[in-house]
């Protein structure tokens, strides 16, 4: 009888133990990151009362006989099964999407958690609600770079409380520029003379002159043919000194009967003045003329300024003096075979070019000492009539000099279209200085590609510009001087002319037929902006920008081409913070930016079920759970984080009342035994009675 009612006692002491189990369960429902637990019973030893024995012969064999001694526990397992999540709206909460464990630190040893209710303390710390500091990763403050690479440490970001400022040293340009913007295309001017008299101007040998911006050429003969009279207009225009070899082509219309003139050369594409004719009097006796201009000459946006160059001729010159005479002044007598000196000199003496004017020798005096001819001299009109089409230097001879002024190249400024695709762009100085960069793009040029059947073949190119300058004005900002402020870059060559200090105009940005940038490799310059002017500037250093635009296309369609993207940034102040599914924390700061500051590390066991349970949601590692294996989130089999949420109890309600049902009929059913086996043991008393 003894041995069932301790065989009964042991019932209700094991089934109060998994009460309790259940009941610390059902207690932890709600607590994030909790782990159930469950008890498994098992019988224990048995007293044997015979033993078995194998058949012999005619007589089977029988099985063992023994009495239990009733039940034990045999283990209260963890059961650490994921969770479903809820959603806390807190930025500093964290859980863990799969496999896996954070690691938190009291200052001597470390413990593993999947409550993830943290914070920040006012030092910087992430922490527990005991105070735990989380273990991850921290970025380096000076690179930025954030290395999962070592042994996780705690995390604290406060060193990570402002942003020192970062010059620009990058700006990134995308977008489209629509190929339907309008531009001004080159085109020459042609002019028409026609006669009265029919049908090449009249009866040949008979004499007419033009004039041009001024200047008459000598009597013009009407030839034989008309050929012959196209020929003589030609050479009389050319020897214009306004006009010059090789700038004007006359050719016979036959079919509407005129002289067609065309002005070429350092003459095209530019809006020239009419000619004029005279045909009164002897010798001429054509009847009546007239020109009209046929197609007005029109320039195209000059992208580079151009400087007037003049040549001064005195190679045929074997005496006199020649005077040079320009506004309304005059210069005194130069000698026909004067020093390179001695012609900058006299021209300095006229008030209009004092300064403005440089000489430069181009073919020295012929014989040698004494020359017996002048030589040949360039004369370039800059500084402050840099770019300009300036009027050409008049020369008088005597006494046989015989010395000529032509013009050899056109004086043009750059030109400024009014069709342009604009923006702006923040950049920074070396202090976080903000500095506003505006840029206009604009097409200056189409080159045609080849016409059909024709080898080898050539494909069109779309050419843009784009001036850069700190001023939204550009060109009309306030003290604008185009000699001294403009600044020129060849985007195909990367010459440059002139220091752009106001505005700095990038062409050539060839486009192809596709609408893409043709060479991206060529589509980087460098832009400067200089921080010590006005004097004495404010003590940063000079802004050195590498400005790309690999990313612009030019396609039909609405213009979006904008400086995208820049790399420089003012001081920053941390303002908030952000946790990526990597675990990464990220903070943002108040001038824009947002940085990497550290990243949480979460471990993995080989066997869960083996780590040691201290109470607070905790776990430490025991001799049976193995050692912990850290790493990043989301990486070699280790869950990702599921920011600002926390992970609720693995704890089934409906599962544990049934549990409670059964441990309490267990507990019953063993009560029962010990009271049954009492009145048993009554009974047997009895019988002495």
């Amino acid at each position: 009888m003894m041995r069932s009612m301790y065989s009964g006692v042991s019932g209700l002491r094991n089934h109060q133990t998994r009460m309790d189990v259940i009941g610390n369960n059902i207690a932890n429902v709600n607590t994030a990151g909790f782990k159930k637990s469950r008890v498994v019973f098992k019988d224990v030893l048995y007293q044997n009362i015979r033993g078995a024995s194998s058949p012999d012969g005619s007589r089977g064999g029988t099985n063992p006989m023994g009495v239990g001694l009733g039940m034990a526990l045999s283990s209260i397992d963890q059961i650490h099964t994921g969770s479903p999540t809820s959603s806390t709206a807190k930025l500093t909460d964290m859980a863990i999407d799969g496999n896996g464990y954070f690691v938190v630190n009291d200052g001597s040893n470390r413990y593993y958690t999947r409550a993830g209710a943290f914070d920040f303390d006012k030092q910087g710390n992430l922490e527990t609600a005991n105070g735990y500091k989380v273990q991850g990763w921290l970025a380096n403050a000076s690179t930025w770079d954030l290395s999962t690479n070592g042994d996780p440490v705690s995390i604290d970001i406060s060193a990570y409380k402002s942003l020192n400022a970062k010059a620009t040293t990058k700006m990134m340009f995308t977008g489209n520029l629509d190929s339907g913007l309008g531009f001004v295309p080159a085109r020459n001017e042609w002019q028409a003379l026609t006669f009265s008299a029919i049908p090449y101007g009249g009866t040949a040998g008979g004499a007419f002159t033009l004039t041009f911006d001024g200047y008459t050429t000598s009597n013009i003969a009407v030839g034989a043919d008309a050929a012959t009279t196209a020929g003589n207009i030609q050479a009389a225009l050319e020897a214009l000194p306004n006009i010059g070899s090789g700038n004007v082509a006359v050719t016979w219309d036959a079919v509407r009967q005129r002289y067609d003139i065309k002005f070429q050369g350092v003459l095209s594409a530019m809006d020239l003045p009419a000619l004029t004719i005279t045909t009164g009097g002897a010798p001429y006796d054509g009847g009546t003329a007239a020109i009209v201009a046929i197609t007005e000459g029109q320039e195209p946006t000059t992208v580079i300024p151009r400087n007037e160059i003049q040549t001064l001729n005195l190679t045929t010159s074997g005496s006199g003096t020649f005077t040079l005479s320009y506004g309304g002044f005059t210069t005194a007598p130069i000698a026909y075979n004067a020093s390179l000196a001695d012609i900058q000199t006299a021209i300095d003496t006229i008030p209009a070019l004092k300064g403005n004017v440089t000489v430069t020798q181009t073919t020295a005096p012929a014989g040698g000492p004494p020359p017996t001819s002048g030589g040949e001299y360039s004369i370039e009109f800059n500084t402050a009539l840099a770019g300009t089409n300036v009027d050409q230097l008049v020369i008088a001879n005597a006494g046989g000099c015989a010395g000529s002024v032509l013009t050899a190249t056109q004086g043009l400024a750059a030109g400024y279209p009014e069709n342009v695709v604009s923006g702006s762009k923040d950049v920074y100085d070396s202090q976080g200085n903000k500095v506003t960069v505006h840029y206009r793009f604009f097409k200056y040029e189409i080159t045609p590609g080849s016409a059909p059947g024709v080898t080898p073949v050539a494909d069109p190119v779309t050419r843009w510009a784009c001036d850069i300058s700190t001023d939204p004005l550009f060109d009309k900002q306030a003290g604008y001087l185009a000699n001294t402020d403009f600044g020129a870059m060849d985007m195909a060559t990367g010459a440059v002319a002139g220091t752009g200090d106001k505005v700095l105009r990038v062409y050539n940005i060839p486009f192809d037929n596709m609408g893409n940038i043709k060479d991206p490799k060529l589509a980087k310059f460098d832009y400067n902006i200089n921080r010590q002017i006005p004097p004495p500037g404010n003590g940063t250093a000079n802004i050195s920008c590498t400005i790309d635009f690999a990313g612009l296309t030019q396609r039909a369609g609405e213009s979006s081409a904008w400086a995208s993207s820049q790399d420089g940034y003012a001081q920053g102040s941390l303002t908030s913070y952000s946790v990526g599914i990597d675990g990464t924390i990220t903070g943002i700061y108040d001038n824009g930016q947002n940085r990497d500051l550290a990243k949480v590390a979460v471990a993995s066991f080989e066997n869960p079920s083996g780590l040691q349970q201290i109470g607070g949601t905790l776990f430490a590692v025991s001799s049976n759970s193995g050692d912990a294996h850290i790493g990043a989130p989301g990486s070699q089999g280790l869950g990702k984080i599921m920011p600002s949420s926390l992970e609720m109890s693995n704890v089934d309600l409906s599962e544990e009342f049934t549990d409670m049902i059964v441990t309490q009929r267990g507990f019953q059913a063993n009560s029962r035994i010990i009271t049954t086996s009492d009145e048993m043991l009554q009974e047997l008393v009895n019988l002495k009675r």
